[in-house]
């Protein structure tokens, strides 16, 4: 269990103060000062340490957590879990955003979202159905409004495979899928300015529905492969 002293610790402007307590643990996870199992003092002794209050130290805790770098167990104190998703979240910031990007991304989602579309025949619940058909719904009518800011239709269409994400009942596989989400957004925006080509997706989503309400996976299979090869 390591002791931290104050000299670890900086003090906190006020302007996002949540945040920079997520850096500067993020920060000394990364240099070594902090390591897999280690201990994070108290919240109150860390308040003090930092020259905040409780409110935003608790939220940038939570954010921490959710993060899976830091955990809690009751009756015991924040431990450090590791840097995984954290380092990954990172690596995901990095990628550089050109052509070779959109070539990676396809061959990704080719082996990714038609796995996930596979074990979503198999496991879909009608609570599930009901989702993807809300997402499609809301994709169609985004693109009968025609709305004026045309990446609506990107994040109507995000929705969608979302939802087949949720279907697929992989809790890897959803997690991973929204942190690769703006990745995503960023291809997604590449094709708006091709004539039609979401009026197209929109059918290709409603068949990709009926052969997961059909449980008919090969279909299923077939269809997310067109469309992902066409996204």
């Amino acid at each position: 269990m390591i002791l931290l002293s104050n000299e670890f610790f900086k003090k906190i402007n006020r302007d996002t103060i949540s945040d920079q307590i997520i850096e500067q643990v993020k920060g000394m996870i990364k240099d070594g000062t902090l390591q897999h199992g280690d201990s994070l003092p108290s919240e109150r002794r860390m308040a003090e340490m930092l020259g905040v209050s409780r409110l935003p130290l608790r939220e940038a805790l939570k954010a921490l957590k959710l993060l899976g770098i830091i955990d809690y167990s009751a009756g015991s104190s924040y431990k450090v879990v590791g840097p995984g998703q954290m380092e990954l979240l990172d690596r995901l910031k990095e990628i550089p955003n050109e052509e070779g990007l959109l070539k990676d991304l396809k061959e990704f989602r080719l082996v990714f979202e038609v796995k996930a579309v596979e074990l979503a025949c198999h496991r879909r619940t009608e609570k599930d159905l009901e989702n993807i058909e809300k997402a499609i719904f809301k994709m169609e009518k985004v693109l009968e409004d025609k709305p004026s800011n045309p990446l609506e239709i990107v994040e109507s269409s995000i929705k969608n495979h979302n939802a087949i994400m949720d279907a697929s009942k992989n809790a890897l596989f959803c997690s991973l899928y929204a942190y690769i989400n703006d990745i995503i957004r960023k291809g997604r925006e590449r094709t708006l300015h091709i004539p039609g080509r979401y009026r197209e997706a929109l059918e290709e989503h409603k068949k990709i529905f009926q052969a997961i309400k059909d449980r008919d996976v090969e279909s299923a299979v077939e269809e997310m492969k067109k469309h992902i090869q066409l996204s």
